[in-house]
């Protein structure tokens, strides 16, 4: 346990750029997955990030033997691989890092956060089109490094598959939580694929959903840019209405200052619990280690120092 959290290891397929790494140590990352939903499980929280499907769908026995057949490969290529879709498409893991930052510096309450808000939203997009590239690219370069496996299939058709199946995870976790519309409203277009999973792989699809989203948009701003216009060449009963139109477009804005949030607290409470975990499993194996000492004639068992 303690292992998979110094590593830093990204416990979803679906927000690392470095998926060679993800699968070695795919292993690794679902004990850690498993052990972190049975902690947050025995604490009856109602709602436990590492139940969802999107979580849990790279665990299977299916993936997990997917995993193993490409790890040879993996273990040679994989830096190679990132290192090429890293000059292609960008590098990610930085501008995540940047999402993170700006995150923290949002206050949803606050009605002066409009431009910060903006600023994050648009580095939030140039973190899903990095991704969206890398994975493309990812699955290219495994097929043509890593040619076919012993059972006859593409390398990277396997690992297309298993991301497809990760994706299509967490479309469910959204139906079934009803905010498939929600999240589809409050994210860059970039990010299309968190909700629409066919279009992380097929890149015709992708440019017409972006199409559309784009023309969806527009409208939109086009009926915002109206109703101010009537604001301008009316009487003062119209400008109380053009004040509601800014009240709108301001609350569109603390929506999406709350939801990024929401999500960086979800992280933070994730990494809480844990380091708890770590802290937890780490004393056992002090425990187990005292008495088997003991047992063979070595110093009486000292308890270990509670941490928490």
């Amino acid at each position: 346990m303690e292992q998979a959290t110094t590593d830093n290891l990204e416990l979803s397929i679906l927000k690392t750029a470095n998926i060679s790494n993800f699968i070695i140590n795919v292993r690794q990352i679902c004990s850690t997955i498993s052990t972190a939903r049975e902690c947050i499980s025995r604490c009856q929280i109602d709602s436990n990030p590492f139940a969802l499907e999107s979580m849990t769908s790279i665990c299977s026995d299916e993936s997990l033997t997917n995993a193993h057949e490409l790890r040879g490969c993996l273990m040679k290529e994989g830096s190679n691989v990132y290192d090429q879709c890293t000059e292609a498409c960008g590098n990610y893991d930085e501008i995540n890092n940047q999402v993170h930052e700006k995150t923290k510096e949002l206050h949803p309450e606050s009605n002066n956060d409009q431009n910060k808000v903006k600023d994050l939203m648009h580095k939030v997009n140039d973190a899903c089109g990095a991704l969206k590239c890398s994975n493309r690219c990812s699955v290219k370069e495994i097929s043509a490094r890593c040619g076919r496996l012993d059972d006859g299939r593409d390398a990277g058709d396997v690992l297309r598959q298993m991301i497809e199946k990760v994706l299509m995870g967490q479309r469910r976790d959204l139906e079934k939580q009803q905010l498939v519309e929600t999240l589809a409203k409050s994210v860059p277009i970039q990010c299309n694929y968190l909700y629409q999973n066919e279009v992380m792989f097929d890149a015709e699809k992708d440019q017409l959903a972006l199409a559309m989203i784009d023309q969806a948009m527009k409208r939109e701003q086009q009926q915002v840019n109206q109703r101010s216009m009537q604001q301008r060449t009316t009487t003062s009963t119209a400008a109380a209405d053009g004040n509601s139109v800014n009240k709108k477009e301001l609350t569109m804005f603390q929506m999406q200052a709350y939801l990024m949030q929401k999500q960086w607290n979800v992280l933070q409470m994730q990494e809480k619990n844990l380091r708890k975990e770590s802290r937890k499993l780490d004393m056992e194996l002090s425990l187990l280690e005292a008495l088997k000492d003991n047992g063979n004639g070595g110093s009486p068992y000292q308890p270990p120092k509670l941490l928490y």
